[in-house]
């Protein structure tokens, strides 16, 4: 089963009290039943995604690039995922 990833952007509240539009991004991992939300606040944005103390998965965000990469607990490149991007009013 592949990692079902979402790239949110918007919110009208939070523009409304910021000023900004915020981005999330979201990875569901079927196999393990676990979902990260994480907040996106750079151009450029990496992380970890932890199951306890361990690094389950790493990402790497470029915005501005159009760029996202994720990589298992190994440093390997995840080819296998099903993307999805959300517009949110």
């Amino acid at each position: 089963m592949p990692l079902q990833i979402t790239y949110s952007q918007g919110g009208r509240q939070e523009l409304i009290r910021t000023g900004v539009y915020s981005r999330k991004l979201i990875v569901y991992d079927p196999r393990i039943k676990k979902r990260w939300t994480r907040k996106i606040t750079k151009e450029k944005s990496t992380g970890e995604l932890k199951l306890g103390d361990k690094v389950i998965y790493r990402y790497d965000i470029k915005i501005n690039g159009k760029g996202f990469d994720i990589y298992d607990h190994n440093d390997e490149l995840i080819n296998d995922y099903e993307m999805t991007f959300v517009m949110v009013d």
